[in-house]
């Protein structure tokens, strides 16, 4: 119910949407797809899966904190985003939830999870539920998953299960190329609205404040400066002036 018939043959904002800048068709799509996977809230980025998750990840870590992940093979372009991020990775086995629990327990300082579905050894065989469960009982730390590979493959993907975040490509909806999505709590993707309008302050600056509010998906003024405000500790002209 988020778009008419008609607003199909669009090619939806192209970048920008009249009047004052605001992606109008963005917006709705991730209402939709929030919507369509029960989440709270949904932002579309660029790069695919791989840009949704290193957004997702700088939304609950930060450099040099520790991040569980299983004991495989991260893949490739996740490393690269780890690296990037100055990222400490802590190892247990998904397969052995008890191994979860020692491990969890033996590193108290563990700050976030990072859990991909689809499965990265052969012998793999653990339930994305019960992951999250076991995790989430030992401490009550945000998940983001890696659901690039199993979205619309599986019943519920791993928002629907617990996690605070599920990534993936677009394409994997029969969506554009080069954008992934990122789907979950509104916690983490307001706090990805926060970079983005960040970005946008430095580097185009000709935009004003208002602009960039709105193009980053918020709906008033007053509410981007008051979430600015929280994750940043300064006003967003503030910011601006400071970079």
């Amino acid at each position: 119910h988020h778009f008419e018939g008609s607003e199909f043959l669009t090619r939806g904002d192209l970048g920008v949407h009249q009047p004052e800048n605001q992606p109008i068709t963005t917006m709705k799509a991730e209402k939709a797809i929030a919507e369509f996977f029960g989440a709270e809230d949904c932002i579309l980025v660029r790069g695919a899966g791989t840009g949704a998750i290193r957004y997702g990840l700088t939304s609950m870590i930060k450099a040099g904190q520790k991040m569980l992940v299983h004991d495989a093979a991260i893949y490739s372009t996740t490393v690269t985003t780890v690296e990037m991020l100055g990222l400490d990775i802590v190892k247990a086995d998904f397969n052995d939830l008890n191994e979860i629990e020692r491990v969890m327990n033996e590193n108290p300082d563990i700050v976030c999870a990072l859990v991909q579905y689809t499965r990265q050894k052969l012998d793999d065989r653990y339930d994305m539920g019960e992951v999250l469960q076991k995790i989430k009982s030992c401490k009550d730390i945000p998940i983001l998953c890696d659901d690039n590979y199993a979205v619309l493959k599986v019943d519920k993907i791993s928002c629907e299960l617990g996690a605070d975040l599920s990534c993936f490509s677009t394409f994997k909806l029969q969506g554009p190329e080069g954008i992934g999505a990122v789907v979950g709590k509104h916690e983490y993707i307001a706090k990805i609205r926060i970079q983005k309008a960040k970005e946008l302050l430095v580097l185009n600056r000709e935009m004003s404040v208002a602009e960039i509010a709105k193009k980053t998906g918020f709906q008033s003024n007053s509410y981007f400066s008051l979430v600015f405000r929280k994750y940043q500790g300064c006003t967003a002209e503030e910011y601006r002036k400071r970079e």
